[in-house]
């Protein structure tokens, strides 16, 4: 009879993940955020606005139509 694969030991306690509200209270985490905040850079667990437009279909679309004209592969259309 073959055997069952182990299984793995549960993470210790201390190891696990804190819930995000946990971590906002705490004063050295809400003094990176108003850092970060300053700073202008993204903050964990809140939507970035400019990444959201950097991958919008506009945007590429835009960024196809600067390939193609930097390349000169437009092209006239028969009338």
């Amino acid at each position: 009879m073959p055997s069952l694969p182990r299984r793995r030991p549960a993470a210790p306690r201390h190891a696990l993940p804190r819930p995000a509200h946990d971590l906002r209270s705490t004063p050295l985490y809400a003094a990176l955020v108003r850092e970060w905040r300053d700073r202008g850079a993204v903050l964990p667990g809140v939507a970035d606005q400019e990444w959201h437009r950097l991958v919008s279909w506009q945007a590429m679309e835009a960024d196809v139509r600067r390939t193609l004209r930097s390349l000169r592969l437009q092209r006239t259309l028969p009338e």
